[in-house]
């Protein structure tokens, strides 16, 4: 059985300093382990927590994902992020930060709509 490392074993750029300020633990692996990438839920911590935890995705994996955005710090985020390529969507209250070297990885999946309705 192999044991699974701790997301705050495997940091290599955000300092620990960084991470006890965030008081909490980021998953960096979660899209290599379980084939979905790790989301932040955004509704629950500060603009500054946000700002640092999405930093700290971008200087790791190059991309950060954010859901249950405010929108005043929906509003921040091209000005915190220069440099960075900001998909923000207001009604879904979501953006997705990329850095300029991210490639989106090719998954090959595959969208199926069914539909359905009277006459």
């Amino acid at each position: 059985m192999t044991q699974r490392k701790r997301s705050s074993d495997n940091l290599h750029t955000a300092t620990a300093a960084d991470l006890a300020a965030l008081d909490t633990q980021l998953d960096f692996y979660r899209e290599a382990r379980a084939g979905i990438p790790e989301i932040v839920l955004a509704d629950v911590k500060s603009d500054e927590q946000i700002f640092r935890i999405a930093r700290a995705f971008l200087d790791r994996t190059g991309r950060a994902l954010l859901t249950r955005l405010r929108p005043e710090t929906m509003a921040r985020l091209a000005e915190e992020f220069t440099g960075c390529v900001v998909d923000a969507r207001m009604v879904a209250r979501a953006a997705v930060i990329y850095t300029p070297a991210y490639e989106r990885p090719d998954t090959g999946g595959k969208i199926g709509v069914l539909t359905a309705g009277t006459s």
